[in-house]
């Protein structure tokens, strides 16, 4: 038999046995645990150190890229390798001709880790912002119709005049026409927006007519006057006059007569009031404005006019009774707008495809808002909130036409002469002293700026073409025409290959011809600042500029967004054109 004793010591031994392999097994998953995540801690580290660098070896390259930029415009010393260090990362800017510029690429190092940055500089570019595919001075922009039109956005210091039937003419972005003379809003009262306040007139027999004082700050003729105002049933408005003053602050003789452009309507509204005359009035003298209203006063048929209380400083109000004569000044004041100046802005039978801004619109279909003082035959109503345009300067200056001129006449000056028929030719930078003509089928190609004192005339032909040199790269060439060029005979233009480069033609010339294009030219930017441009047939270019362009039936001209930033090589310097500014490794 066996000792009791002695079973219960072998089970005792076998449950610790049990809670020993179970104490190590767990220490085991602990360990393995702790390991694991101590293990995926050390890679994050690491990860996270080697994106450190990587941005510390960005930076460095940029640091790189920034200081051979700064060089090269400033005029200061660069070489064809350039070392640069920064907080332990170093940096090796490398400088290599490209076309008509130079090609800058920065390796930065930090740790092993390369990051690699490059950009092409153009130091002897000048920059050119072509917001417009069209912009035009006081001479005015007339379309045709069948299609003739612009895509893009249109900018006239003058009027912007569709074909002779509505529709047929078009912009498809923003129309911009500025007074031609410039229309100042003289004197105003309209604040607050709501109008507290308000004058009831041929209403009763107290109050028939309504008169508003105002006193000019300039001396100069007097354009247009609105009124807030609305009508209550069918009053019937006789005239509208500006009148002198009396001597004892009333109306006195009549000096312009006048009447509203539209009906009152039964709610607020600012309604135009034109006269058949704009006589000048004179700083600092009162003048009035008197509505005048046909027949007997009723109370189902009057005229109320918004109003705040006695804020105008410059002016009153009053009314007549029904004896005619005029009572005491109200506390209170017209909301009014009185415009002078010369001669407002006119667009006319277009379809616009942004807003439209003038100071008269008619005949129109907008799909933005129509900007305007007095509107007609349009698909919506005027909103007079927009400031006037004002007269904008054209992108390239007579300085900088100047100065390319100087680049042309340092090349070898030519003698005026005509290219023979089937041939090919470079030319550039050289001013060319007379005319210069062309058979068909040459194809000229642009080395450098091109100065040609008199017109410019290339052939036609299947083969015929203008382009720039391939040195060129993204930027452009210019010529410039001091007499007539004539581009009739299908002569296409061409850039340097780069889609961003294109042609400038300039001419100088103030005549009534001074361009005239006959068929799409391709990448050309043409410009005649003192003179007028004619596109007939299907006429086309990237981008126009003229103190008058005409647009026959068909032709249209289609802005490149590229043009925003275009730069001319050969030109006046300026800070230096950039671009292609990107990580390559």
């Amino acid at each position: 038999m066996k000792n009791l004793s002695q079973i219960k010591i072998t089970a005792n031994t076998q449950r610790g046995q049990v809670v020993l392999v179970t104490v190590l097994f767990f220490l085991f998953i602990s360990l393995s645990i702790v390991l694991g995540f101590g293990s995926a801690m050390v890679k994050n580290f690491k990860n996270t150190e080697d994106f450190v660098r990587s941005k510390q070896s960005y930076f460095t390259a940029e640091s790189g890229l920034e200081d051979a930029v700064y060089r090269l415009t400033t005029g200061k010393t660069t070489a064809a390798s350039m070392n640069l260090s920064l907080n332990g990362a170093s940096t090796v800017t490398t400088i290599t001709p490209s076309g008509a510029g130079n090609e800058i690429v920065s390796l930065g190092d930090y740790g092993s880790l390369n990051r690699k940055v490059r950009t092409v500089l153009n130091p002897t570019s000048t920059g050119a912002s072509y917001g417009y595919g069209i912009q035009v001075g006081s001479g005015g922009f007339t379309l045709g119709n069948s299609g003739s039109g612009v895509t893009g956005n249109v900018y006239v210091n003058g009027d912007i005049f569709g074909g002779v039937q509505s529709g047929q003419s078009f912009v498809t972005g923003t129309a911009v026409a500025v007074n031609k003379v410039p229309v100042d809003i003289e004197q105003e009262n309209l604040l607050p927006v709501t109008p507290p306040s308000s004058i009831d007139f041929h209403r009763s027999s107290g109050a028939v007519d309504f008169a508003q004082s105002f006193t000019p700050s300039t001396t100069t003729a007097i354009k247009n006057v609105f009124f807030y105002i609305k009508r209550t049933g069918s009053p019937t408005i006789n005239n509208i006059y500006i009148m002198s003053n009396d001597g004892s602050n009333r109306p006195g003789s009549i000096l312009a007569t006048g009447s509203f452009d539209s009906v009152l309507t039964t709610s607020y509204k600012w309604n135009n009031v034109t006269f058949t005359s704009n006589p000048t009035l004179t700083k600092d003298v009162i003048y009035w404005i008197v509505i005048d209203v046909n027949g007997s006063s009723s109370g189902s048929n009057y005229c109320t006019v918004a109003a705040n209380t006695s804020v105008y400083t410059r002016g009153d109000s009053r009314t007549m009774t029904y004896n005619t004569a005029w009572n005491a000044t109200t506390t209170k004041d017209a909301y009014f707008q009185v415009s002078m100046g010369g001669t407002g802005s006119t667009i006319d039978k277009m379809v616009i495809g942004g807003d439209a801004v003038a100071y008269t619109v008619t005949n129109s279909t907008v799909t933005g808002t129509i900007y305007c003082r007095i509107g007609s035959g349009n698909n919506k109503a005027c909103t007079a909130t927009s400031t006037d345009p004002i007269v904008r300067d054209f992108t390239i200056t007579q300085a900088q036409i100047d100065e390319w001129k100087a680049v042309a006449a340092a090349g070898v000056p030519t003698a005026g002469y005509n290219i023979p028929q089937n041939s090919s030719v470079s030319l550039g930078p050289t001013k060319i002293e007379g005319d210069l003509t062309s058979g068909n089928n040459v194809v000229m190609t642009v080395t450098g700026t091109l100065w040609i004192t008199g017109n410019y005339a290339p052939g036609g032909g299947t083969g015929q073409k203008v382009k720039l040199d391939s040195t060129y790269g993204a930027n452009s060439g210019v010529i410039i025409v001091d007499g007539e060029v004539d581009l009739s005979n299908n002569i296409p233009f061409e850039g340097s290959g780069d889609p961003d480069s294109f042609i400038l033609l300039i001419t100088t010339s103030s005549s009534a011809n001074a361009v005239t294009v006959g068929n799409n030219a391709g990448a050309v930017l043409l410009e005649a600042p003192n003179g007028t441009i004619h596109f007939n047939n299907n006429a086309g270019a990237k981008e126009s500029t003229a103190n008058r362009i005409e647009l026959a039936n068909g032709a249209t001209v289609t802005y490149d967004t590229g043009l925003v930033d275009a730069h001319f090589s050969n030109g006046p310097s300026s800070s230096g054109g950039i671009s292609g500014w990107r990580e390559v490794q």
